[in-house]
């Protein structure tokens, strides 16, 4: 059994639902594949940062693993697309062995990566797309409340560790920032597919992760400035989703 938590807004439903069909349309048990989503609250109900309201929506859905943890859960974003066969094969595989597995942020100097020493965490799974193990403590994790919005330094080798960073760098404090130090804290193994530089299926500006050597999920990103195939940027993206999945999602 997997629950896929689908981050979503109001600007992003018709995104979800490509997403969810993507996965049901892809898996050798689509019966066995439940989905929730969860809201991200607008600007106007939480004055804090996009980064903060995102890192709200994936704590809730972290907790609601609570109410059912001997089952595998994925938490991703809506305009991820799920373009393997047999992805839930890969995820009961995977997760006997790690306790997690998903994408992760480019490398350093990666082709999109900002200029510069200020960086997001790197070589650890982020919540684009990422696989939960069953029976471990995910309910427990909780966003930081320190340097929600202020960035850091990377000032000690166990800071450079847990954020993959090198020293005198500065950690972005993006959605979900702390994600690493949980994982830390609890004696948790994770598995970080690589962020591609040559995609095989999309071009452009989007992301793409491997598993194995193929395409296993991409991301089309600002989703919230592109309404959902209403403009070059996001029919591109889709129009390949199609092609890789054989059909065009209602």
């Amino acid at each position: 059994m997997i629950v896929v938590h689908v981050m979503y807004d109001e600007t992003t439903t018709k995104y979800a639902d490509y997403a969810e069909a993507a996965m049901r349309h892809l898996a050798f048990a689509p019966d066995l594949i439940t989905f929730e989503r969860e809201k991200l609250a607008s600007p106007y109900e939480n004055s804090d940062n996009a980064a903060r309201r995102h890192s709200l929506a994936c704590q809730r859905a972290f907790q609601s693993v609570e109410k059912d943890p001997g089952v595998v859960h994925v938490i991703c974003d809506s305009d991820t697309v799920v373009v393997k066969r047999g992805w839930d094969l890969d995820l009961g595989r995977i997760l006997l062995e790690v306790d997690c597995f998903g994408t992760a942020y480019q490398d350093i100097y990666g082709r999109f990566v900002r200029e510069g020493k200020l960086q997001t965490y790197k070589k650890v799974p982020n919540v684009q797309w990422l696989a939960l193990a069953p029976g471990k403590p995910w309910h427990q994790y909780r966003v930081g409340e320190k340097h929600l919005v202020d960035n850091f330094h990377i000032t000690t080798a166990k800071l450079s560790d847990t954020f993959g960073l090198p020293l005198n760098y500065t950690l972005l404090t993006d959605t979900c920032w702390n994600f690493p130090v949980f994982l830390e804290e609890h004696g948790l193994s994770s598995m970080a597919m690589p962020n591609v530089a040559v995609p095989k299926l999309v071009t452009g500006s989007y992301e793409e992760w491997w598993l194995d050597g193929e395409p296993f999920v991409v991301h089309q990103g600002k989703s919230r400035k592109n309404s959902f195939r209403c403009t070059k940027f996001s029919e591109d993206f889709y129009k390949a989703c199609d092609l890789a999945l054989g059909y065009v999602a209602p």
